[in-house]
């Protein structure tokens, strides 16, 4: 049961990405140029966070190198299909830097998913 659980904090995430993805001319702060990509980075370091803990979960014997592996390859296909997404919104654009910038944050994900791996493992195994 804890294994289908584990799921719920990445798809919540990837919902809430979703959403956000269909406001219509969504801008970041006014007079700070980077702030939209520290925002990608931020938002997907999140659900690279979340997603790592839900492969971990399902992927019970697999090595954290294929869980970085597969929330790399994961996160970065539904990071570039919420660009895509973003091109039939009014008022939104698709940028590869954006792309760029949520790849980012699935990679500074990573070192925070290694560390809570362990104890992740272990608390799936308890009764």
């Amino acid at each position: 049961m804890k294994r289908y659980l584990a799921l719920f904090p990445a798809l919540l995430y990837a919902a809430t990405i979703a959403f956000i993805s269909h406001i219509p001319g969504l801008q970041p702060p006014a007079g700070v140029s980077w702030a939209d990509k520290l925002i990608h980075a931020l938002l997907y370091a999140g659900f690279g966070l979340a997603l790592a803990l839900a492969l971990t979960a399902q992927l019970r014997e697999g090595s954290f190198r294929m869980i970085a592996l597969w929330t790399l390859l994961l996160g970065g296909l539904y990071a570039a299909a919420d660009e895509v997404h973003q091109l039939f919104v009014p008022h939104r654009v698709a940028d590869i830097t954006d792309w760029l910038a949520d790849v980012l944050g699935l990679c500074l994900s990573l070192p925070m998913s290694r560390f809570f791996n362990q104890r992740w493992r272990q608390w799936l195994q308890k009764p």
